[in-house]
């Protein structure tokens, strides 16, 4: 079997049919479909169960509810593709994906291959996003490490490759090497964790300029879900993580990973703002978080090009103006 389509699903009842219907629907055969209901209180479940017993190529996996991270590992240990194709169950895929992967594939024999998405707005307005753009073709190893390799974390001016783990897809053995050592703690920084460690160890990967791939901006996923803000403790389990996985032992990586983490601590701060509560008591919470020893490294060793985004949120967190944390928070909410 050439692919396996792992597919988390936790109360999504409203989107996750039109997810499935173009799974099933799609212009390739050699393929199966595998959703992980990660514990839905919702209908989610039994829709799940609905086609699995209609459709043959469909299993489902129900698990007590143990995050994105957990259910992501169980659909990828349950594959036998040859590659895996992760997609959020609140997103769906073109018609065409997997003939177009197939393609790729049976011509490149890659580890990876990445393909762009539209963002699916709630007016129903499907806007092909390109701010991450990369040079069309194939990346051998050496192509890795010139080309994409400098922007694994953040640069001096905030750039960075994104390291989504949907509108990709994956040789089985890769993967899973990378997606069975993410602590299921993680919340935030999930692909990251993934897909920056394995971009160090990929012998090859093909870079498509084809739109296969629709993300929903949806508020209430689990990955965009502010109810309790971040975890300053996820931060934490995430920066082991990438220091292991990504060995960061020269000083260009050292500068994007104190830059990468810097970034962080200003959303978790924002964050905690945006979930709502009492000012004085998330101000001295904050500060008590951002002068601990590793984060103040991180803040004290960040350096950004002056004038931009990320030079004004490091220089809000050196001078712990949390005030200005608090003023962008209701801005960008």
């Amino acid at each position: 079997m050439l692919f396996s389509v792992v597919v988390p699903v936790y109360n999504i009842e409203q989107y996750i049919r039109q997810c499935i219907d173009t799974l099933i629907n799609q212009s390739f055969e050699d393929y199966e479909i595998i959703l992980v209901d990660d514990g839905s209180s919702d209908a989610s479940g039994s829709i799940c169960d609905e086609y699995a017993e209609s459709h043959e190529r469909v299993k489902v996996i129900h698990q007590e509810n143990g995050g994105l991270v957990k259910a992501r590992k169980v659909g990828a240990q349950t594959a036998s593709g040859d590659y895996i194709i992760p997609v959020d169950g609140d997103d769906w895929v073109d018609a065409n994906l997997l003939t177009v992967l197939g393609e790729i594939i049976e011509k490149n024999h890659v580890d990876m291959v990445s393909y762009r998405h539209f963002l699916a707005l709630p007016n129903g307005e499907n806007v092909a996003v390109n701010d991450n753009p990369r040079e069309t073709g194939t990346y051998a190893r050496d192509d890795i490490e010139k080309k994409l390799y400098p922007q694994v974390l953040r640069d001096e001016s905030g750039h960075y490759f994104r390291p989504n783990i949907w509108g990709n897809a994956f040789r089985r053995e890769v993967y899973l090497e990378h997606q069975l050592k993410v602590d299921d703690r993680i919340s935030n920084g999930e692909d990251a964790a993934v897909i920056y460690p394995m971009l160090t160890t990929i012998n090859s990967l093909y870079v498509s300029d084809q739109f296969l791939y629709y993300y929903r901006r949806n508020e209430n996923s689990m990955l965009r879900s502010r109810k309790k803000g971040y975890s300053w403790e996820n931060l934490s389990v995430l920066a082991g993580m990438l220091r292991s996985g990504i060995q960061v032992d020269s000083q260009d990586m050292r500068d994007r990973f104190n830059r990468y983490f810097s970034h962080a601590l200003f959303n978790v701060a924002k964050s905690h703002f945006q979930a709502g509560g009492k000012y004085w008591e998330l101000r001295k919470e904050i500060i008590q978080h951002i002068t601990q020893d590793e984060n103040r490294q991180y803040i004290k060793q960040a350096h950004f090009r002056c004038f931009s985004k990320d030079h004004f949120a490091n220089l809000v967190l050196r001078c712990r103006l949390i005030g200005l944390i608090w003023v962008y928070a209701r801005i960008d909410k």
